[in-house]
């Protein structure tokens, strides 16, 4: 139910920096379905491709998720979760683990 949750938060964002979920299937494993990026994730592209990655795009994906009311936090981000995109530029892919805050919470940092 976690997955399902993710996936219709993930759906109704818009943004060029974060990869959209264009479908999901809950058994028998969660299998989230994403465009498919012929550069990888952001290790693997480093590696082939020294020099050539921009991080701005995952920031920026990820400074649009904070900006949404309310606040929406991906709590994993790992090179996997970053892929680049046929046009060279970053975007978060996931879900991964999304944390919505209603607007009376807060992170407590």
């Amino acid at each position: 139910q976690r997955i399902q949750r993710e996936v219709v938060i993930w759906r109704d964002i818009n943004h060029p920096n974060i990869l959209p979920v264009i479908g999901y299937k809950k058994s028998p494993l969660p299998l989230l379905v994403s465009l498919w990026c012929q550069n990888g994730n952001i290790a693997d592209f480093i590696e082939s491709n020294p020099g050539l990655t921009d991080l701005c795009g995952a920031t920026r994906g990820l400074a649009h998720l904070r900006s949404r009311t309310p606040p929406i936090f991906h709590g994993n981000i790992v090179p996997q979760s970053v892929i680049i995109q046929d046009n060279l530029e970053a975007a978060l892919c996931g879900p991964g683990l999304l944390w919505v805050l209603a607007p009376q919470e807060s992170l407590g940092l």
